[in-house]
């Protein structure tokens, strides 16, 4: 029997909070830990947090609609009946964190868990989903942002350098992915997403160095 985690419990958020506070990433992430190895059968690999070279961008829709809950998504991967998405990743859940339609970003797995996100690249990446279908329609401004300000925290406190989108060619690693997939998708500009990354990181650090502490938004 697979037990969820939803993120409205007292006690899963005193936890989940404690957890994404030690690795500095309490402010921007609401819901945390929805869905991790506690609470899954699944095994997960573990990795030293220094492992981590890169982030990865998905996209998430279901056939029917978005995802537009964090817990669809969790018992979407908890599922593993027949061309279920768990059935793909035996139960496991493969993204790290996952922003939903409003913006909001929630904590799936922990950072030391491997998921499978994208073959070939586990090891060494943060896999980020975001809800919708890019290849036909564009993020909401809130998905956008929250997105870039996730990165930004992530690369500040992992010391993080590369952000790809999953099938994205001309970076480093030796990711699989099927032929023709496109994903994040057309929609979702990478080459803008890491410009803004890079300008809220110039930006963060000339206030820093002034004394100023502001953050970029």
């Amino acid at each position: 029997m697979v037990r969820i985690r939803r993120g409205g419990t007292r006690e899963a958020l005193e936890w989940a909070h404690t957890r994404a506070g030690a690795i500095g990433l309490r402010s921007e992430v609401v819901n945390m830990v929805i869905y991790d190895e506690r609470t899954n059968s699944a095994v997960y690999k573990r990795r030293k947090l220094d492992a981590i070279k890169s982030i990865t961008v998905h996209r998430i829709k279901d056939r029917k609609d978005y995802f537009r809950w964090a817990g669809d998504l969790a018992y979407a991967f908890a599922d593993t009946s027949k061309y279920a998405a768990g059935s793909y990743t035996g139960g496991k859940m493969p993204y790290h964190f996952f922003i939903d339609q409003w913006g909001n970003v929630h904590q799936m797995l922990s950072l030391d868990c491997i998921g499978p996100g994208a073959r070939g690249i586990n090891k060494q990446s943060v896999h980020i989903a975001v809800s919708g279908d890019f290849r036909k329609e564009h993020p909401t401004t809130a998905q956008l942002h929250s997105l870039k300000l996730l990165c930004v925290k992530l690369q500040l406190v992992l010391g993080v350098k590369e952000v790809r989108g999953h099938t994205e060619k001309g970076f480093s690693g030796r990711m699989q992915a099927a032929v023709g997939k496109q994903c994040p998708g057309q929609h979702l500009n990478m080459d803008a997403l890491r410009t803004q990354i890079t300008l809220a990181l110039v930006l963060k650090r000339a206030n820093d160095a002034q004394g100023l502490h502001l953050y970029a938004h």
